[in-house]
Order: C-alpha cells, then sequence, then structure tokens
C-alpha cells in the first residue's frame, strides 16, 4: 500500500507520539508530520497526500480548519479533488462539527481516541477495508 498521510500538531511530543502511533496502526502509510496550520497548507500543495489529520487550536499561525479551508480553497483553483482529512481536536463542539462539515470532506474526532478508532477513520478516509 503506498498511501500518504499529512499530519499537523504543534505540540511537539503529541507529534512525535501519533507519528509513531500512526506507523505502527498503518503499516504501509507513509505519514508526513508538520508543526502548524501554515505548514500545513504549504507542505499540501507541495505533495501528493491521500488524507490529512490535523489538530484544531495550533499555535502560532493559523489553526486546523483554517488551514483545511484554504486548502480546500487551492484545491478547487488547480483542479483538485478535496483530499479527505480528520479534524482531530479536544474541542468538538456541534458549531465545529457543522463547520466540518460545510468545509467538505473533513470529519471531526474528539480527543482522545482509541487507537483503533483513528485507524478506523483514516482506512475508511484512504478506501481500505
Amino acid at each position: 500500500m503506498n498511501k500518504n498521510l499529512l499530519y499537523a500538531e504543534d505540540d511537539p511530543k503529541v507529534r512525535e507520539t501519533m507519528t509513531m502511533a500512526f506507523g505502527f496502526i498503518l503499516p504501509g502509510v507513509r505519514v508526513e508530520a508538520v508543526k502548524n496550520g501554515r505548514d500545513l497548507v504549504e507542505r499540501y500543495k507541495t505533495g501528493q497526500y491521500d488524507v490529512i489529520v490535523t489538530d484544531g487550536d495550533m499555535d502560532p499561525g493559523i489553526h486546523g480548519l483554517e488551514a483545511m479551508e484554504e486548502i480546500r480553497a487551492y484545491e478547487n483553483q488547480v483542479g483538485r479533488n478535496p483530499t479527505p482529512a480528520i479534524f482531530y481536536s479536544g474541542r468538538i463542539t456541534p458549531d465545529v462539527s457543522e463547520r466540518c462539515s460545510k468545509i467538505g470532506g473533513v470529519e471531526a474526532l474528539a480527543k482522545p481516541a482509541d487507537l483503533s478508532v483513528i485507524k478506523s477513520k483514516v482506512m475508511t478516509a484512504l478506501q481500505i477495508s
């Protein structure tokens, strides 16, 4: 399986832990991790990714949902199909879920989540059974 996951998380310890966890639960999926929303947008524009997982509140710069809005605008501008995304945050409210839905192709997942749930969501986004 040659799939690419782009992951954004500003907390270095969480970023390292989740990057290792992705490698364990998603063998064969290449993971690239970035430290904030601005880096997420810029890295996305220069690569080919099959799924995006992003934290919500990231400093400095733009947060996860703002980054996804910029990515969707870029995809629309260049004629690229929307990349499935998971908004993985400790602050999932009805407003956040609605915003994810409006952005399109973004699923909200509350932290903390069991690795089996994360794996299932990513595998579904990658269309792998």
